[in-house]
């Protein structure tokens, strides 16, 4: 799975893109679906190049959607 920030590839468009507006598009893109396989790709991909505080902070979010996941989780008897 690879995020880009213009999926529609124009050259134009990207040229003011960086990849912390990447690491920041994944994260919301986490945040809207609920799915935290963009945020563990975002951190993959930009662990040891990004400032370790934004790592850092991916990860709290995963944990907080996990967290919310479950939450929202009813069990059946």
């Amino acid at each position: 799975m690879s995020i880009l920030i213009n999926m529609n590839n124009n050259d134009e468009d990207n040229t003011n893109c960086t990849i912390y507006d990447d690491f920041l598009y994944c994260i919301d893109l986490s945040i809207e679906t609920g799915d935290v396989s963009y945020v563990k790709e975002a951190i993959i991909k930009y662990k040891g190049i990004l400032n370790q505080y934004y790592i850092d902070w991916a990860n709290r979010i995963i944990i907080e959607l996990t967290t919310e996941s479950i939450e929202e989780m009813t069990l059946v008897k």
